[in-house]
């Protein structure tokens, strides 16, 4: 293990990405408390500027492909992952110079800046899965999705609580916070610069333009299948209702809660701190420990673990009312859940086509997104009028998964294809 983790660290590339993405990501998890935190100090107004907040937050997942196959279309890749994340912090640098006063269109132009940053952002992650591709050995990248995860985790917890402390010992100058981003986003693009990438940067023509994908959905969903070897239906069939009920379960656990002292001698606070750090633990060492273990295990044999422990952990905790035994649950269901995600992103980036592989991963991301937003919008808002109706729901639908599950892992052992 520490053999691996020396040789994975002599990688210059990694050490980049886990630099930029540090600086990235920190900067990002600042900035969006402070957003929010700004969109309440609108009166008479932030109730629906936070709405507002969200839903902006979202639209950029609809433009995805747009950058994606912008990606796919660039040369000199890491030069323009460079440039483009300085851009980002133009951006931020002007939503610094407009921030200075609290009001209902100063917080519209925010947003609408938000929204480049989000374009931006895409199409950066686009040229990065290409560089990614030619920089890291296949045996490395489950680890880099690990170390990747974990500390995106951590800064996402560390950035918020940050933000807020710099807000108010400022004397909540919201124009320093974008400031920091800004600086960030220079920081983060910047180390591109101290890594040579010659198998990309030798590109010295633009790569020819292809229209796989674009064409319709049914095309990346015949892509996906091939990559993986099974039926693409049923298995992104499984995928969308994992992130469906993933995104619904810990809502849906707090109105339970309200009604349902599962948790003996300790209050409603503790119960949601609980359950929100038990997940967040089983995440983040999920990504530190997930590339180590489980080494043998193929990729759908996860898959189906984890849908039935997802589905073990539906009966403990809304139907059996075993509340400290769901917690346990929970933890490693968040670990192998982890680990599964890991696995499924390196089959991806190992065998997709290199010409289509910014879209693809952005047509990927709006379709696991869908879902995502569609659980946290229906669920908890069933369960609020209903939560046996919200239950039964969520409970048909893992049951379904762990089929679906199923169904592919015999096909992949009937293809005689194992990750």
């Amino acid at each position: 293990m520490f053999s691996a983790q020396k040789e994975f660290f002599k990688n210059k590339f990694i050490t980049t990405t886990i630099i930029s993405n540090f600086f990235n990501i920190l900067g990002t998890a600042i900035y969006n408390i402070v957003l929010i935190q700004f969109a309440a100090s609108l009166h008479g107004f932030s109730k629906q500027a936070i709405t507002l907040a969200s839903i902006a937050s979202v639209l950029p997942y609809l433009f995805r492909v747009i950058p994606g196959r912008m990606a796919d279309n660039s040369s000199n890749r890491r030069i323009a992952l460079v440039i483009s994340s300085l851009f980002q912090a133009i951006v931020f640098i002007v939503i610094a110079w407009i921030i200075r006063k609290p009001t209902i269109l100063i917080f519209i132009f925010i947003l609408i800046g938000n929204f480049i940053s989000d374009l931006i952002g895409t199409y950066k992650s686009s040229l990065y899965v290409h560089l990614e591709r030619e920089n890291v050995p296949s045996h490395q990248m489950e680890m880099l999705q690990g170390y990747t995860s974990g500390i995106s985790s951590i800064l996402e917890l560390v950035g918020q609580s940050l933000g807020m402390i710099i807000l108010v010992a400022s004397g909540y100058k919201f124009y320093l916070v974008a400031l920091i981003n800004a600086a960030s986003y220079i920081i983060s693009g910047l180390v591109w610069l101290f890594v040579d990438s010659k198998r990309v940067d030798n590109q010295k023509e633009r790569p020819e333009k292809k229209k796989l994908l674009s064409k319709s959905s049914f095309s990346f969903i015949k892509e996906y299948g091939q990559i993986y070897k099974v039926n693409p239906f049923v298995n992104l069939g499984q995928t969308l209702i994992v992130n469906f009920n993933g995104s619904a379960l810990e809502t849906l656990a707090f109105l339970f809660l309200i009604d349902h002292q599962i948790f003996t001698g300790v209050s409603y606070g503790f119960a949601i701190a609980l359950i929100s750090g038990v997940e967040i633990a089983g995440s983040i060492i999920g990504s530190f420990v997930g590339p180590h273990i489980f080494k043998n295990i193929s990729y759908f044999n996860t898959v189906l673990f984890s849908a039935v422990m997802d589905l073990i952990f539906l009966f403990t905790f809304f139907v059996f009312h075993w509340g400290w035994l769901s917690v346990v649950l929970l933890f490693f269901t968040q670990i192998s859940n982890t680990k599964t995600g890991m696995l499924g992103y390196t089959i991806l980036i190992n065998n997709v086509k290199q010409d289509i592989m910014g879209e693809l991963f952005a047509k990927l991301s709006f379709y696991q997104m869908a879902p995502i937003l569609a659980g946290v919008a229906v669920i908890p808002s069933i369960g609020a009028f209903s939560m046996n109706t919200a239950v039964s729901i969520l409970i048909g639908l893992a049951i379904i998964g762990a089929i679906f599950s199923w169904y592919v892992l015999l096909e992949s052992k009937k293809n005689s294809e194992s990750y």
